[in-house]
């Protein structure tokens, strides 16, 4: 999902729009928070936990992807 996402992003960051998902109205940042949390879990699933790659795979720094975990309230 995140490779794919990553080929149809446009401007180099995967964005809400680029998934194709309905938003719920009156939702929008909670259901961004939502999209955030589904890809960073599933980008550091297929690097196998490790951070560093999760984070070169979405184009973020291990630390700016460190910041995004602790901000939707994730373990690393």
């Amino acid at each position: 999902m995140v490779e794919r996402a990553k080929l149809l992003a446009s401007g180099g960051e995967v964005k809400v729009a680029d998934l194709n998902l309905p938003i719920p109205k009156g939702q929008g940042t909670f259901a961004e928070e939502g999209v955030n949390r589904e890809i960073i879990e599933a980008s550091l699933r297929a690097a196998g936990g490790n951070v560093s790659r999760a984070a070169a795979s979405l184009g973020l720094s291990r630390q700016a992807l460190y910041r995004r975990m602790e901000r939707l309230g994730m373990r690393s």
